[in-house]
């Protein structure tokens, strides 16, 4: 009789909260966001980023990464999601969205216990000051996109806590006082 499988869980971000923090605080503001995380396993050359924004941003336009430390390689970047609808500019649907940050494989595997920042470009804070809501999915995967190395998320198998939400502040009345 041979052995049965045992199944393993992704880990949890080796206890450290992963982070999305928009660069600008200000309602409405079009924006870069940092991404940090450390890595509780090591990430591969070929692996993917994945997360969730809440549907409290105006929008997601993330085509790229500006900036990178603790890791190296050139990276693709995706977003879906419900697209965004305005009404005399003001957000009347859309969102949330999912962001895949793929690595194109030429670059060195990130190990275990490396603080990952990683800058998006093109990101628009929600439209009031407030709070965002939390990130609610986080995860790292093989290259499948589908197999977690470490994850935060409502699945069952995740045990690592979700990125929490951000406060924006109001805008200022873009510079004009009224």
């Amino acid at each position: 009789v041979v052995p049965p499988a045992v199944t393993f869980t992704p880990s949890g971000w080796g206890g450290t909260t992963p982070s999305i923090v928009p660069v600008s605080m200000i309602a409405g503001a079009v924006t870069d966001a940092t991404v940090t995380f450390t890595t509780g396993n090591p990430w591969t050359a070929d692996g993917k980023l994945i997360f969730e924004v809440p549907d409290t941003f105006t929008n997601v336009g993330a085509a790229s990464v500006a900036i990178t430390s603790g890791i190296d390689g050139t990276f693709a970047v995706a977003q879906t999601g419900t697209t965004t609808t305005l009404a005399s500019t003001l957000k009347t649907a859309g969102g949330s969205w999912i962001v895949t940050i793929t690595r194109a494989g030429d670059g060195a595997t990130v190990a275990t216990g490396t603080q990952v920042v990683i800058v998006l470009t093109d990101v628009t804070n929600q439209q009031h000051e407030g709070s965002s809501g939390t990130f609610p999915l986080f995860k790292t995967t093989l290259s499948d996109g589908t197999t977690a190395i470490d994850e935060s998320s409502a699945e069952s198998d995740s045990f690592g806590v979700v990125p929490p939400a951000v406060t924006f502040t109001p805008s200022g009345w873009g510079g004009t006082t009224p």
